[in-house]
């Protein structure tokens, strides 16, 4: 998953999404309000590129049919989505992934908008609605695949 989220943000650097704390203790992929579409092209082209290639035994079906279903959880309204946040583990505990958050949630807050997020991690939970997330809903995935919550920040 390294490579794949390499590959991610490799190409969505380029769009100003990715936020880097210190030299590369944490990252973070914030997508703006009006962002869904470049970042559905960034994504289907990794996934044809790296997830049929490389990641997976069956072509894919199984990454698309997860990420279709979280796509159907995901507000029409438009919202600041929180991709992803990474901490390098050397450096976790010291407040960067929180920090990383917060300044996409400032970003929220100016811009009048909301703030998603999905995460399929149950230690995450309790340190987003921390944030100011609250879980909007949750539910096991599709195929077998993970338990989700899908998570909103209001400003």
């Amino acid at each position: 998953m390294s490579r794949f989220f390499a590959l991610y943000d490799q190409e969505l650097v380029h769009d100003g999404w990715l936020w880097e704390a210190g030299e590369a203790a944490g990252v973070a992929l914030w997508v703006p309000p009006g962002g869904g579409a470049r970042h559905t092209e960034v994504d289907e082209a990794i996934t044809k590129l790296a997830v049929r290639d490389e990641f997976s035994d069956d072509e894919g079906v199984r990454y698309e049919t997860l990420w279709n279903w979280v796509w159907e959880h995901m507000p029409e309204e438009p919202h600041w989505l929180l991709g992803h946040v990474g901490v390098q583990p050397d450096q976790q505990g010291r407040g960067i992934g929180g920090a990383l958050v917060r300044m996409g949630l400032e970003w929220s807050g100016r811009d009048g908008v909301p703030a998603f997020l999905e995460t399929s991690k149950p230690r995450n939970v309790p340190l987003y609605e921390h944030l100011g997330f609250r879980v909007e809903a949750a539910a096991d995935a599709p195929r077998g695949g993970p338990h989700v919550w899908f998570m909103r920040f209001d400003p």
